[in-house]
């Protein structure tokens, strides 16, 4: 089925909606959204994206060393074999009692952690990745770090999150 884009005084602030395409009154939909909750696929009168919690956290991550051993093969440079790990790091609890969406931004620059996205990198063969997750009452920083050649340095990262409230639908 399709859907229809509608507005009203969209210049300086008005009401829009995505609706599925059907014969109704666009004017209904518009001003009267909670008749047409199974139609409405988005309506700006909604509260969809206000922030309910924002936290700043620092993350303490430790020095990743190369490997020191060859584990006794002659001629093996230690530092050639590399090791790898993950770590759960928990950011803050937002006891919020379920899983909001959130933006994780690195306070230092204000870069957007979206995904998984590297945050330390001291080559191109020693580096970390991070990704963050939620569940009802926290924030987590899902790392996984490599290291390969280049130790990784011990570093504190101030991550600052953003908790959306949960949409009207």
């Amino acid at each position: 089925m399709g859907k229809k884009l509608i507005g009203s005084g969209v210049i300086g602030g008005g009401t829009i909606a995505i609706v599925d395409s059907s014969a109704f009154n666009d004017g209904d939909v518009l001003f009267r959204p909670d008749f047409y909750y199974d139609k409405l696929r988005f309506h700006s009168s909604f509260d969809y994206m206000a922030i309910a919690v924002q936290v700043e956290a620092i993350v303490s991550f430790p020095y990743q060393e190369v490997t020191q051993s060859a584990g006794g093969k002659k001629g093996k440079n230690p530092a050639e074999i590399p090791r790898e790990g993950t770590t759960l790091h928990t950011i803050a609890n937002h006891n919020l009692g379920y899983r909001p969406s959130i933006i994780g931004v690195r306070a230092d620059n204000n870069r957007a952690i979206a995904g998984s996205m590297f945050f330390a990198t001291t080559s191109n063969t020693s580096f970390r990745l991070g990704w963050f997750a939620v569940d009802n009452f926290s924030i987590y920083l899902k790392e996984r770090w490599f290291v390969q050649y280049n130790a990784l340095p011990a570093e504190n990262i101030t991550f600052r999150m953003y908790c959306f409230n949960k949409a009207t639908v």
